[in-house]
This record gives C-alpha cells, structure tokens and sequence, in this order.
C-alpha cells in the first residue's frame, strides 16, 4: 500500500509541474513572437500571463498539500493533520478554477478582435461572461457550502456542510460546461478562417493551430468523470487524478492560446534555413539533392 501511495504522490507532484512548466515555455515564446513582430502586449496576453500566475499557485498549494498527505491512501495519514492537508488543497481548487476561467477569457478575447461579425462577437461576449460567472461560482462554492467556512478543512469545528452531493453536482456542472466552450472555442476560428483568400495548406495549419483547444476540452471531460467516481472513502488517495486533471485542462488551454503566434517562430526559421541554402556552393546545393550523382564544378 505505501508503495502505491508514493507512486500516486510521485505522479501527482510530477505531473502538476512538468504541465506546468511546459505552460510557461508556451507562454514566453508566445510573448517572444509578439516582441518580434514589434506588437505590444495586448489584454489577451495579460490575461493568459494572469491564467499561468493561477496555475502555478495551484501548483504550489497542492505541492504544500503533498506534504502532509494528499494522494496518500487515508488509513496512512493521522487525522488530526487533515486540516493541514486539505486547507491548501482547497485553495489550490480556487486558482485552478481561476486558471481555467482566464486562460478560455484570454483566447475568447483574441478571437474578439478577429471576428467580423456581429452574431460572432455577441456569441463570444456570451462565452466570457458565462465562463467567468459559471467557473466563479464553483470557485466560490468551496467556501461557502460550509458553516463558519475554516469546517470546510476542518470538521471538528462545530457548525453545518451541505450534503457532499451537491459540492459534487456543482463540479461537475462547471466542468461540463468549461469542456463545452472549449469545443465551441476550437470551432469558431474554422468559420472565420474558412473563406479567408489563404493557400489550403496554410489555413488548414491554422485552423488546426486555433483549435488546439478542443484537447482542453477532453481534458475537462476526463475530469468530470473522475469526479463522478471519486471514492469518498479514500478522498486523498483517489483525489491525485482530479487534481492533475485540472492542471493539466489549464495548462493544455494555455499552450492552444499561445500555438497560433508560433507562425512568425516558423516563418522566421524557414527563412533562415532558406538563406542558409542560397549561400552554400552551387556543387554543395546539387549533391545535396542528388546525393548519388558525381557534381563536376
């Protein structure tokens, strides 16, 4: 049993900061692209930049709860550090439901300022406010569905909780929901792009680029099923895949929104791998491409 308790922390530790590593190489090459192109940072940026700052508070709040048992089986933690436990755990839910929230608001208002439409823009305006609104109240829920609020981590503190279920319902509520603007998010660069007077190849990469979200949405998806299932029983052991699922929807939604920059990355290294082409010897260029014919200079 201990050797599955220290693999699960290990996966959970692990997990929670390679994505969330990855997330910050995305961003500043996304931040390093819009430098290039001599654009300054527009509110989409700082927005993602704030998505990234929640995920890595996430992060660290459930590392701070590793320490004192999280995705440790139950029967090996002493109850009477739960409070130490699941009080950072708890936090960690608030940032990463903020994280989710910013990152999908970030790539919705990049999609604003593309969007000619006015049917596009109201739908868009819609998908920012919901977002916010739905994932704030979920946010808000960890706090509120106990009575003074410190025996949401601490049961031996007198006073009222309601039923488990409905914490639950309400999860999986704004899950679903997160996964489902993420889908709608990944198909609106299609109908904006599709008409654009663009060569096929090139706009199909972009579509795929701008739509990257959708595996956010698989991420949610996943997530809301793990929720489904959580054993009440062992909640510390079991909660390890609900944890990472959450990190990993936010980091994925992050790393989509920072992809469509990385056009100018490509651009620039096709150029120079072209011009490093044209100054070669003109022998050197033909064996390259004729590597069993004799080139006589």
């Amino acid at each position: 049993m201990a050797n599955g308790s220290q693999e699960n922390v290990n996966k959970l530790a692990g997990i929670q900061w390679v994505v969330t590593g990855l997330a910050l190489v995305f961003l500043v090459l996304r931040l390093y692209c819009k430098r290039t192109l001599g654009k300054g940072f527009w509110w989409d940026d700082h927005i993602l930049i704030a998505a990234w700052v929640c995920l890595l508070v996430n992060c660290a709040l459930v590392t701070e709860a590793i320490s004192h048992g999280l995705g440790r089986h139950i029967a090996e933690i002493d109850r009477t550090t739960l409070p130490l436990l699941l009080q950072p755990s708890t936090h960690a839910g608030l940032f990463s439901v903020m994280a989710a929230a910013l990152s999908k608001t970030s790539f919705a208002v990049t999609l604003l300022r593309l969007m000619p439409g006015t049917w596009q823009r109201v739908a868009l305006w819609f998908i920012i406010v919901s977002i916010n609104a739905v994932m704030g109240v979920a946010g808000i829920s960890l706090y509120i569905q106990c009575s003074p609020v410190a025996r949401v981590w601490n049961r031996t503190i007198p006073g009222t909780c309601w039923p488990a279920h409905r914490q639950t319902t309400f999860g999986m509520i704004s899950g679903g929901y997160s996964s489902a603007m993420d889908f709608i998010l990944a198909l609106l660069p299609s109908y904006l792009l599709w008409n654009l007077q663009m060569k096929r190849q090139e706009k199909l990469g972009v579509v795929f680029a701008m739509s990257l979200g959708a595996l956010a949405g698989c991420s949610g998806i996943v997530k809301v099923v793990y929720l489904k299932k959580k054993d009440k029983s062992d909640f510390t052991f079991v909660v390890a895949d609900f944890k990472i699922c959450t990190a990993v929807e936010s980091a994925t939604s992050i790393m989509a929104a920072c992809v469509p920059v990385f056009r100018v990355l490509l651009k620039k290294a096709l150029t120079h791998h072209q011009s490093s082409r044209s100054d070669l010897p003109q022998n050197y260029r033909l064996g390259s491409m004729y590597k069993n014919t004799v080139v006589i200079s």
